[in-house]
């Protein structure tokens, strides 16, 4: 059944279009691509509060009216690895929850090109965010009182838990939306790879400064956003590949490639996946946060693999590092160099 606002919703050319009539021509190509996505995808997108095309995207999102107060500021993904061109903040009108999609000003430019390929992606962008619409909504569905909040589970690290949310939505999006533009799994391959690349990079940075300070909280608040990112990429390149019922043997050899060199990494991402696979399967019928709990575990274990491992116990977290772990980023040579720090950090 279609589902679109009630009440229609507005398209913004915040210094897109040439004139008055090329932004006209934009809103009404953004408008018949997301009345087709509605239609022909039967996804529920009534929560729509708008579109913005925006030439300064950095702008629009960090000015962006909420409808509440919030000390987050909104701001693109711009890591070597990814860079973000759109966005679907959740925003607050007359009470009700609603979504309001953010894009760069080629995004809706793009949708009148000539050039397939710039058209192509264009169209995908927007249809990408149209998806997201699609399941917020059923998220916020299913917890009402907890969308917008600060995620607080016991025994669990918030950042983390929030960082799977987070991956279940770009599995689930780029589930619905792979077969609009199949060829879109070599831009999710280069991300995911580059993304390992970096993990291990900082990793080994990240973990040699600790155990020359010892700062739990820190290398736990570290290696949280670092390996729920990695997943989180991870779960685009998932998305797309079962939207297109296809394996990443075939389709993404890179990516694939790469995990072989990483054994643990490939075990613990054939976990994310199933949990990934379940939680799709069983959207809009979660009991509670707890079905996200397995993908936490997940996300713990390839911490563990390569950095700390988290052991729980009430509200406390007890952090350790094997000894197995920690020959994966220190030498010998790097150990001499680094001796008399060593004592003083095992001494506190």
């Amino acid at each position: 059944m279609t589902s679109l606002p009630e009440n229609g919703y507005q398209i913004s050319c915040l210094g897109v279009g040439r004139d008055e009539a090329h932004c006209k021509e934009i809103s009404e190509a953004a408008n018949s691509l997301i009345v087709q996505l509605a239609t022909e995808f039967d996804l529920e997108l009534a929560a729509l509060d708008g579109i913005t095309f925006a030439h300064d995207y950095a702008k629009a999102l960090a000015e962006l009216d909420r409808g509440f107060t919030t000390r987050r500021t909104l701001t693109a993904t711009d890591v070597p690895h990814a860079q973000g061109v759109a966005m679907t903040p959740t925003v607050i009108r007359d009470g009700d929850i609603r979504f309001r999609i953010v894009a760069a000003a080629w995004v809706g430019i793009g949708l009148l090109e000539k050039d397939e390929t710039l058209r192509s992606q264009a169209i995908y962008t927007l249809c990408h965010e149209g998806a997201h619409v699609h399941h917020e909504s059923k998220w916020y569905k299913a917890f009402p009182d907890k969308h917008g909040t600060p995620v607080d589970e016991p025994g669990k690290i918030s950042a983390l838990l929030s960082a799977m949310f987070s991956a279940f939505s770009e599995y689930a999006v780029c589930r619905t939306t792979a077969t609009i533009r199949p060829e879109s799994v070599s831009d999710y391959e280069a991300g995911f790879v580059g993304a390992i690349d970096h993990t291990f990079s900082v990793c080994t940075e990240r973990m040699r400064a600790y155990l020359l300070s010892r700062n739990h909280q820190q290398i736990l608040d570290e290696m949280a956003a670092l390996f729920g990112e990695l997943v989180k990429l991870s779960a685009y390149l998932l998305g797309h590949l079962d939207g297109l019922e296809a394996e990443m043997k075939e389709r993404a050899e890179t990516a694939y490639a790469r995990l072989e060199q990483h054994p643990a990494l490939q075990a613990a991402l054939e976990d994310v996946h199933k949990e990934l696979k379940t939680l799709w399967e069983t959207e809009g019928k979660w009991s509670g946060f707890d079905a996200f709990y397995p993908l936490h575990e997940c996300a713990i274990r390839l911490i563990a693999a390569y950095s700390v491992t988290l052991k729980t116990s009430g509200p406390i977290f007890n952090v350790s590092v094997p000894l197995e772990v920690i020959e994966q980023f220190v030498d010998l040579e790097w150990i001499a160099e680094h001796a008399q720090e060593l004592a003083a950090a095992n001494q506190t």
